[in-house]
């Protein structure tokens, strides 16, 4: 009986072990999950495409306000007006954008989150079954005298 149980235990250990080195990689991609996700927020990524459709609108416009006295009256309104939707598209693009990336990380994130719990759920069991085996040793050990 006492052999059979030993056998037990080191399946029990081994098992342990396999599940406790998928659940760190599991804890490793949710890191790196986390990672991505904080990058992704508009502080970081966000700024960038916004800043420069900025700054490249109000170029357009001043060059649109300088070229306005080389023009026509008439096509210096629709010139100010192309020049201001495009800046606002750029804008609008870039949001769009930045909204589908964030949503993207985000429910990775929330994937790794859910393998991570059971993967760590897996761990928790494996250990109960290591324990109750160890004390199942221990009671046939304490039986048999040893």
């Amino acid at each position: 009986m006492i052999p059979d149980l030993l056998r037990s235990l080191d399946q029990a250990a081994l098992e342990l072990t396999q599940k406790q080195q998928v659940e760190l990689a599991s804890s490793h991609k949710l890191a790196l999950a986390h990672r991505r996700v904080e990058r992704s927020s508009p502080k970081g990524l966000g700024c960038i495409p916004w800043m420069a459709a900025f700054v490249a609108g109000m170029v357009a416009t001043s060059f649109a306000m300088q070229r306005a006295s080389t023009i026509p009256k008439s096509s210096q309104s629709t010139l100010i007006l192309l020049v201001n939707l495009a800046f606002w598209g750029v804008l609008g693009v870039s949001y769009m954008g930045i909204s589908l990336y964030q949503r993207h990380y985000s429910s990775l994130l929330g994937a790794c989150e859910a393998s991570h719990k059971g993967h760590t759920t897996a761990v928790d069991l494996a250990k109960s079954r290591f324990m109750a085996v160890e004390q199942s040793v221990g009671a046939a050990l304490n039986k048999a005298g040893c």
